[in-house]
């Protein structure tokens, strides 16, 4: 080999005194770690508010891993209400149960993104946090789908960890914004002491949903009453676009559990022959997500919220009504991808004689067709669009309904979802049409 080439193989070995000769950063957080740890790693790091319009602030790593247990939760949630579909009953018991399971992990989830947007310092200390966060969101999943006492033991480890290593931290580290973060942290903890004798003392029905409700308001009220109590110089700052970021993906973890419910309804080929009703179907169910999923990734939450700070509570509670509609959307999926195969039992996975089966996909139908409602209507209401948006949205919506109501029995399920299709792409491509890019005096795009 020439020296030429040897000279592509040369490592270069600098002395271990080389170290000491680096510049010094500004503070600990922003030291760099040795290679052979693998990258940046900070032990602590003060909790003191973030620049609230730091620029290209996107979610964090950790954000992430912590959104992959609100996968498992979602997914025994819409297993849940899929399985009460599927064998008909009592539907206002069953809707009333969703409601009451989704916006139990919705809860969890909605107080770690507003806490973070504002104190994410990812150092050791806000990391065990979140991961005990974490830990009481997987025994809130738990429960959900075998013991409702588990989820009360679940709520109760989750405001722990946000208490003592999220808000009191905050509180001992940044005395500028003390007394909203005591304030956050001592309403948070009378709340989950009320959830548990809310739980350990209901004894009928009536009874425990009249307290989740009264319970379930408070829970979103006291992050208002702490921000609102308290000076404006007091008060905590989030970033818009960040918040807007971790809204998205959360809305994007709710279309990837219809995405999975499609899947394991679903059986494309039997052993001898492809199903060309479940292949249709789900090709049909494919476009119907996909439509969905852009129009709402058409709206500019982020920039909404940056120019109009006095829609913050408004988006920030509002996308419940986004949210809980999408994962409803996956059950009644879920039951016509298992239409798809009625007249079998192989493995569970069909549907048992044709009064199920009516059943079934009458419900799912009226499911599919009142989520897509639900968010065409709330963007609009939400961001307070024109009327006219508003009326469009609310035109496809009647004619998704006038199809759920009509159609099933007079034609097979997968022309019951391209039926589906024809108002909500025509709403997009109404949308697609009329877009003009954002600029100065325009405001957010026709959604």
């Amino acid at each position: 080999m020439s020296s030429a080439n040897m000279s592509r193989y040369t490592v270069e070995v600098k002395p271990r005194n080389a170290l000491s000769s680096m510049p010094k950063l500004a503070s600990f957080k922003d030291q760099a770690a040795p290679s052979w740890l693998g990258g940046r790693v900070t032990i602590y790091a003060p909790m003191v508010m973030r620049d609230p319009k730091e620029p290209h602030r996107v979610s964090s790593a950790l954000e992430k891993l912590f959104d992959l247990t609100l996968v498992v939760a979602l997914s025994a949630v819409s297993t849940q209400f899929a399985t009460n579909i599927q064998y008909g009953g009592d539907m206002s018991h069953s809707f009333t149960m969703f409601l009451i399971s989704f916006f139990t992990i919705w809860n969890t989830w909605f107080p770690y993104v507003w806490f973070a947007t504002t104190y994410d310092v990812d150092d050791v200390l806000y990391r065990v946090g979140t991961f005990g966060e974490m830990v009481g969101i997987l025994m809130i999943s738990d429960g959900i789908a075998h013991n409702i006492t588990e989820v009360v033991v679940g709520y109760i480890v989750l405001r722990f960890f946000h208490a003592v290593f999220f808000r009191l931290r905050a509180a001992y580290e940044d005395p500028a914004r003390r007394a909203v973060n005591v304030k956050h942290s001592v309403l948070s903890t009378l709340v989950m002491v009320c959830w548990y004798f809310q739980q350990s003392f209901s004894s009928t029905y009536a009874s425990q949903v009249v307290g989740f409700a009264v319970l379930a308001c408070c829970d979103l009220a006291y992050p208002y009453v702490a921000q609102r109590s308290t000076a404006p110089a007091g008060r905590t700052k989030y970033h818009a676009h960040h918040v807007s970021d971790r809204y998205s993906e959360f809305t994007t973890m709710v279309f990837g559990e219809s995405i999975l419910s499609l899947s394991h309804a679903t059986v494309l080929k039997s052993a001898t022959a492809f199903n060309g009703e479940a292949i249709s179907t789900c090709i049909a169910s494919m476009v119907l997500l996909f439509v969905l999923w852009w129009i709402y990734v058409l709206v500019p939450f982020g920039q909404i919220l940056h120019d109009n700070p006095t829609l913050t509570y408004v988006v920030a509670y509002g996308h419940f009504f986004i949210h809980a509609p999408l994962a409803a959307f996956a059950s009644g999926i879920y039951v016509m991808g298992l239409a798809t195969q009625a007249g079998g039992s192989s493995h569970g996975r069909r549907l048992d004689g044709d009064d199920t089966l009516a059943i079934s996909v009458d419900t799912a139908a009226y499911v599919i067709s009142m989520s897509i409602t639900m968010l065409f209507v709330s963007i609009p209401l939400i961001l307070s669009l024109p009327h006219k948006i508003l009326l469009r949205n609310a035109l496809a919506s009647v004619v998704l309904n006038v199809i759920a109501a009509t159609a099933p029995g007079h034609v097979t399920v997968s022309t019951l979802m391209w039926l589906f299709c024809i108002p909500v792409v025509a709403v997009l491509g109404i949308v697609l049409m009329t877009y003009r890019k954002t600029v100065p005096g325009l405001g957010p795009p026709s959604t």
